[in-house]
């Protein structure tokens, strides 16, 4: 389910069924990316990103709209953090979305203090990681 919205996620911003949005914006102050990397309160962790799950309303095409995404994240050495992330349709779009929607690897900014058990991811850096089933499909093809 999470790869299908992430492959679903990323397309659409390539190819928009519904009139164009303007993408006219501003980073509210100590959320643009240099600022985040910056702030005292966040923690910058080297790791891999693993999606769990995700909450929140679906436009008319039954996609994700608004919510948020729930995940761990855990280090080479074997710290982990369970995380979550906002999740906004029209950042996504307007390729101001700068977190992971699926598994991936990377540099990620992660908020110090838990908020219900669980850190905020502010920003990522990486790539995704292949999907296991594009793996098993890759090494079948290979044998």
């Amino acid at each position: 389910m999470i790869r299908a919205f992430a492959l679903a996620a990323a397309t659409a911003g390539l190819v928009l069924s519904t009139p164009a949005t303007a993408c006219s914006f501003s980073w509210s102050p100590g959320y643009s990316p240099d600022e985040i990397k910056e702030r005292a309160n966040v923690r910058r962790v080297k790791g891999r990103f693993v999606a769990q799950d995700m909450t929140g309303s679906a436009d008319e095409n039954g996609e994700l709209y608004e919510g948020k995404i729930f995940g761990r994240l855990e280090t080479l050495r074997g710290t982990g953090w369970d995380t979550w992330q906002e999740f906004h349709r029209i950042s996504l779009d307007c390729g101001a979305y700068l977190k992971p929607l699926a598994d991936a690897q990377g540099t990620f900014w992660i908020s110090r203090r838990k908020k219900d058990g669980r850190y905020q991811i502010l920003l990522w850096e990486g790539e995704y990681l292949p999907a296991t089933d594009d793996v098993n499909e890759a090494e079948s093809e290979a044998n």
